[in-house]
């Protein structure tokens, strides 16, 4: 697929369910120190970069695209 129809696709199919996610995420309250808050604090202070691939067609979606089979 060439890298500017990748960048639509991503931007059109993926990135609607980010923010969900994204959304999702704001709503929860999880108990202080919990797994659970652990999981929501790293995604949301890591955002920025879990969602570098929208805008690199070139990055793939997963660290290790060979685990997706």
């Amino acid at each position: 697929m060439p890298e500017d129809e990748v960048h639509e696709q991503r931007l059109k199919h993926i990135k609607p369910i980010l923010e969900r996610y994204w959304e999702h995420l704001g709503s929860i309250s999880a108990v202080g120190g919990s797994n659970l808050d652990k999981a929501v604090n790293y995604s949301l202070n890591n955002r920025r970069e879990l969602e570098m691939f929208l805008l690199d067609p070139f990055m793939p979606w997963d660290k290790h695209p060979s685990f997706c089979k």
